[in-house]
């Protein structure tokens, strides 16, 4: 072998080396790079470690401005990382206060018909100066108290009709029946008074009230107020039959034939007067209630998981509240999964809702063997 073919071999060996170390510096960075950005986005590197996972990965020495130019590409590949999973989370808070049962939508769907009829009849009494009652009927979850408190908000919003006092008593909050009494007292007089002393201010007002602002009062769990004299309804019940009352008193009960099954005659007589019942929603209304708290983020849920949730909750109950919890609770366990780092996708999907729907549903099961 000559010296000149000798010198040849060797630069050829030369630039086939000189190609492979080319190659290598275009390939294997960018292997590194997806790497370390996975452990930025979980747990930003630091200077140090960044350039020291480059140069083992590499398995070769850098100059330093290589290495510094990668350090600011993954740094960026993890900074963006982040920002996208702080906003797919904010998307998720979003959609939780959205889907929480006292969160007061704009409009409520599938409750048309409902409002226009007692907006009409509380809008005739107001104008009129008149009194009646109102009993609401139908199980839980159905939107009762939530229609009633539209209707007050978009008459207290009407130039025409706005000017009347609204008050609201809530079975649930009482101490005792009684008690119902001296709440409105101290709510209307912005006095203190006893239950004796608020029964006969209150008397008085409802027997002379006509040239006063019309008063409307929301008596919710009325099934709660009901007492061995039933004393506390036929009072609530009476007071709007008197000429000058200027009174609507709406009654939510659960149980629509509550004046029949537990009131006196003379009290099931002037519940009867006007009478609304709210049925309990099926599974295309249901769909159409989750939709409606969704509209700002339409693409969270798959539409198979939203119609699994509501053709499950219209089987047992209809009740718009656990279809709205299943869903929030879907989304509490999408986001576990994405913190952890254990789930493939950003979506509710099937699966996600069937172990929500099983978890909530098995706790309903527990809280009534509990109870029984």
């Amino acid at each position: 072998m000559t010296r000149t073919t000798a010198c040849k071999r060797s630069q050829n060996d030369d630039e086939t080396n000189g190609a492979k170390r080319q190659k290598i510096t275009v390939n294997v960075p960018r292997r590194s790079s997806n790497r370390i950005t996975r452990l930025s986005t979980s747990k930003m590197l630091d200077d140090e470690q960044i350039v020291n996972a480059i140069v083992s990965s590499m398995g070769s020495k850098l100059s330093e401005k290589k290495v510094l130019s990668e350090k600011t590409k993954i740094n960026s590949s993890a900074n963006q990382q982040n920002i996208c999973s702080k906003e797919l989370l904010s998307d998720f808070e979003l959609a939780r206060t959205s889907l929480h049962v006292k969160t007061v939508p704009k409009h409520l769907p599938c409750r048309e018909n409902e409002h226009f009829d007692l907006l009409r009849l509380i809008e005739s009494n107001i104008t009129s100066k008149e009194g009646s009652c109102i009993y609401i009927s139908g199980v839980p979850g159905t939107g009762k108290t939530a229609t009633v408190k539209h209707v007050i908000r978009e008459l207290l919003e009407t130039p025409a009709v706005k000017n009347f006092d609204f008050y609201e008593i809530n079975g649930m909050k009482l101490s005792d029946p009684t008690s119902a009494f001296s709440n409105l007292s101290r709510m209307i007089f912005k006095k203190k008074f006893s239950i004796s002393q608020s029964i006969d201010k209150l008397e008085k007002k409802f027997t002379n009230n006509k040239k006063n602002k019309h008063t409307v009062i929301l008596v919710d769990e009325l099934d709660l107020l009901v007492t061995k004299n039933q004393k506390v309804i036929y009072n609530f019940f009476d007071w709007p039959s008197r000429k000058n009352s200027n009174l609507t008193v709406i009654a939510i009960a659960n149980t629509m034939d509550l004046p029949e099954r537990v009131l006196l005659n003379r009290v099931a007589s002037r519940l009867g007067l006007t009478r609304i019942n709210f049925t309990p929603y099926d599974y295309n209304q249901l769909i159409r209630i989750v939709e409606a708290r969704l509209e700002q983020i339409p693409n969270a849920f798959d539409a198979d998981s939203i119609l699994y949730c509501a053709k499950k909750v219209s089987a047992v109950s209809g009740d718009a509240r656990k279809a709205l919890d299943i869903c929030r609770r879907a989304v509490e366990i999408l986001q576990s999964k994405i913190l952890q780092d254990e789930s493939p996708t950003e979506v509710i999907t099937f699966e996600i809702m069937q172990e929500a729907v099983k978890e909530l549903f098995s706790t309903s099961a527990l809280q009534f063997l509990m109870c029984s």
